[in-house]
């Protein structure tokens, strides 16, 4: 039994570690009510903006650095569902993505030495976006 738990606790805690952590900042103290679990929430970039007028309702932000082990295992889908769940939390009607990347940084370990560090990382930044009324009296 307990073989079985210690088998269970470390595939949650390699589960979790695989997922990135969203930071999500609000615009303007815009504040609505939470959309459920399967609601849609499309997505939109630079190349495929929004169809209609919308405002931005707050920031998303994934910063997230991975061991060589598991950069294979944070996909863009990955990060693209983490984002959409944290939109729905904020009552976003779609994500607006800005960006969305991988990167590689080298960091010197101190000035007298030659060694340094690698710091792989997820990138990316959204924008949780609400529509706005359409004006459709005649």
């Amino acid at each position: 039994m307990k073989r079985i738990l210690i088998f269970l606790l470390s595939g949650m805690i390699w589960i979790f570690a695989c997922a990135p952590r969203v930071v999500y900042m609000p615009v303007n103290n815009a504040q609505l009510p939470p959309r459920s679990n399967d609601t849609p929430i499309p997505v939109f970039t630079d190349s495929n903006p929004p169809p209609k007028p919308y405002r931005v309702v707050g920031m998303l932000i994934i910063d997230e650095e991975v061991d060589i082990f598991n950069f294979t295992q944070l996909t863009e889908s990955k990060i693209i569902k983490k984002l959409k769940q944290e939109a729905r939390k904020h009552g976003a009607d779609a994500l607006y993505i800005g960006e969305l990347k991988s990167d590689v940084d080298i960091v010197p370990r101190d000035i007298a030495s030659a060694s340094a560090d690698v710091r792989l990382t997820r990138k990316a930044g959204a924008y949780a976006i609400a529509w706005l009324p359409s004006n459709n009296s005649k």
